[in-house]
């Protein structure tokens, strides 16, 4: 499944970086990436609702958890996207 905003997302097809095991060095630079990205309202608001692997809107999965759980937000798909 792939979300119309997805196409143009710097992060797309970039695995390796958003969503292969994560070094801080890694983080750090998702995290560069995902604060000048176009879509990255889109991006936050799918990674609320979605319980994905990998750095989504410049969080890894804990901290999304966190924000989903503080904002009372329910998942609304189970799959993994990839």
């Amino acid at each position: 499944m792939t979300d119309d905003w997805m196409i143009g997302a710097p992060c797309t097809g970039n695995t390796d970086l958003f969503f292969d095991e994560m070094s801080k060095k890694k983080l750090a630079l998702a995290r560069k990436i995902c604060g000048s990205c176009a879509v990255y309202n889109e991006c936050l608001e799918y990674s609320l609702r979605h319980r994905d692997v990998g750095v989504w809107a410049g969080m890894t999965a804990n901290q999304r958890s966190k924000l989903r759980r503080s904002l009372k937000i329910a998942v609304v798909v189970e799959e993994p996207h990839a």
